[in-house]
């Protein structure tokens, strides 16, 4: 069995969310929880977090020591909230950016971009034992950098997580010294040849697993049914960003040298580290887009609306090619489908003539909502009975279940005075498939208790269930 020697050895370790196998719903719930809570002394913050926490499904029958150590691991970990000068906590960059565009896929790519060890996600007795054996890593970049040099030496080259634990995360010869990736290559080959086995007990490759997961998520690598982690090379430049950057924390350097480290040392650093990560959010990173056939223009029927939906599939297809998706096209994916399922919907109705009326409505308008499309329904006086559609959109790698979405005041005003005219379309876009859940007249659904509404600052938080709605079937 294959043995990293003594004097190179350290376990890496981080905070495991006990929320993994669920964590992009935890995501969307969380960050939502943490903008209604808004800013606050910590104590304060803190105490209605653990509150929101609790009322996650399923974790209401939880102990207190759970849902704290829950509140632990999503403020540290994933860097949803930030600290003022004033000794207060506020949600941070990262939990707004998941809240407005609920682009999941998006946060992950700046979560593995920024993460590295040490960091604020440990705690400090932690972060001075990997200062005291000078290690100073950045995961991802480095298991990317790996895959590179792997796919000039052959056709097809990915690891495990065995590999990655052994090789790669508990070896100082690699997060210490920056061992060349192509001698870390190499003894994965040699290790192969020979049939080597390594320790696969679940404790031990468990935090090799989880980077290589979020990586996942970040649509950075695919997992293939044998184990084995691969690059999504349609992600050539999003890639290549990630094997030359050079961005790294650099507050702790000054304690690598010092003798006598202490806790105290580290008093000012911890919350830098969170400003850190929630720096500079909309860096070219994260122009690079997820590799997603959002629509097939085949499948597309053009006869009607056909320059606005002819243009945003062209300029989806376009992007694709150049990873170049940004979140407005996300909503512009979402409003296309939207328009498309409206088209089908009237025809089948005998509405033909309806369909050409459907409108996309200029966002600077401030309506409140997205498209103007019709019932299908004459009035009295031969007017159309009018449909007007708010369109959420969420983009995820995996099918997720979540089952809330925000409004801005100015969209539950509409609602407010449109009443059943007005419809929410709720789309979740995933590889393996595009859902939509329509809504219609939510302010009734509120005031009927059918549905629930928290108030924050500037929006509101909408909480339903299936039976709130209906799903319909879109043609993908």
């Amino acid at each position: 069995m294959y043995k990293i020697p003594s004097k190179y050895y350290f376990r890496i370790h981080h905070v495991r969310p006990r929320f993994k196998n669920d964590i992009e719903n935890v995501l969307l719930f969380i960050a939502a929880e943490i903008e209604l809570i808004g800013e606050d002394k910590e104590k304060i913050f803190q105490n209605k977090l653990q509150d929101a926490i609790k009322r996650y499904p399923g974790n209401s029958l939880k102990t207190e020591k759970t849902i704290n150590n829950w509140r632990t691991e999503i403020t540290s970990l994933l860097s949803l909230i930030q600290y003022t000068s004033d000794g207060k906590c506020q949600p941070s960059q990262m939990a707004k950016k998941i809240n407005n565009a609920e682009n999941l896929i998006e946060f992950f790519k700046y979560f593995c971009f920024n993460f590295q060890y040490p960091g604020g996600f440990l705690k400090e007795s932690e972060i001075i034992n990997f200062i005291k054996k000078g290690i100073k890593f950045k995961p991802a970049k480095y298991i990317i950098k790996l895959l590179i040099y792997g796919l000039e030496k052959e056709t097809k080259f990915g690891i495990t997580k065995a590999e990655a634990t052994h090789c790669i995360l508990n070896d100082l010869r690699v997060t210490k010294n920056n061992r060349n990736v192509s001698k870390t290559y190499q003894l994965i080959k040699n290790n192969r040849k020979i049939n080597e086995h390594y320790n696969v007990d679940g404790d031990t490759v468990r935090y090799a697993g989880d980077i290589l997961d979020y990586m996942v998520l970040a649509n950075l690598l695919r997992r293939s049914p044998n184990g084995q982690y691969y690059l999504v090379t349609a992600q050539i430049d999003l890639i290549e960003i990630f094997s030359k950057d050079e961005k790294m924390f650099n507050d702790y350097d000054i304690l690598y040298h010092k003798t006598d480290l202490k806790i105290e040392d580290l008093k000012d650093i911890k919350k830098k580290w969170f400003d850190y990560f929630n720096h500079k959010l909309n860096n070219k990173i994260l122009e690079k887009s997820a590799d997603y056939s959002f629509a097939n223009t085949d499948n597309v029927k053009t006869a009607y609306n056909k320059n606005f939906i002819q243009n945003i599939l062209n300029n989806l297809e376009e992007k694709k090619i150049t990873n170049q998706i940004k979140n407005k096209d996300i909503g512009n994916a979402g409003e296309a489908y939207t328009i498309y399922y409206e088209l089908m919907r009237l025809e089948s109705l005998g509405k033909k003539n309806l369909s050409k009326q459907i409108k996309k409505i200029p966002d600077h308008l401030g309506v409140g909502y997205d498209i103007k499309s019709f019932e299908g329904k004459t009035l009295n006086q031969g007017n159309e009975l009018q449909r007007l559609i708010e369109v959420k959109t969420t983009i995820s790698n995996s099918k997720i279940n979540a089952k809330a979405f925000n409004m801005t005041a100015n969209e539950w005003t509409a609602a407010e005075t449109l009443k059943e005219a007005y419809h929410i379309y709720r789309l979740h876009i995933s590889k393996s498939e595009i859902q939509l859940f329509i809504i219609k007249d939510p302010v009734t659904l509120y005031k009927n208790d059918k549905i629930s509404m928290r108030p924050g600052a500037n929006i509101v938080r909408i909480e339903y269930t299936k039976d709130n709605g209906k799903f319909e079937e879109i043609i993908q």
